[in-house]
């Protein structure tokens, strides 16, 4: 998941389909970068939390669902003055190497 500085969006990720104790796990932990845009990627064992640039703008909250034995993620990004926004991003389809 993409997440913009305004904070997480629980109700949005509920329709995304993001199971409940994923949801409460990010609510509680995102606190702690409370303003700042994050990248939060999620497996069953594993929850991690990183923080973005503040030079980096994630316009909207952005879920993507991974499969098994994909390990591909395309960001693109766009440069607007000083600020990188964060213009789209995809899951790839390649096979881990």
């Amino acid at each position: 998941m993409f997440v913009p500085r305004e904070g997480f969006d629980e109700e949005g990720a509920a329709k995304a389909g993001i199971q409940e104790q994923l949801r409460r796990e990010v609510t509680r932990r995102a606190k702690a970068w409370h303003g700042a845009p994050l990248i939060i990627y999620a497996t069953p064992r594993e929850t991690t939390i990183t923080r973005v640039a503040d030079s980096v703008d994630v316009r909207q909250q952005i879920v993507l669902r991974g499969e098994s034995g994909v390990s591909e993620i395309v960001v693109g990004l766009a440069r607007t003055g000083e600020r990188i926004s964060i213009a789209s991003v995809t899951a790839g389809a390649s096979k881990a190497r």
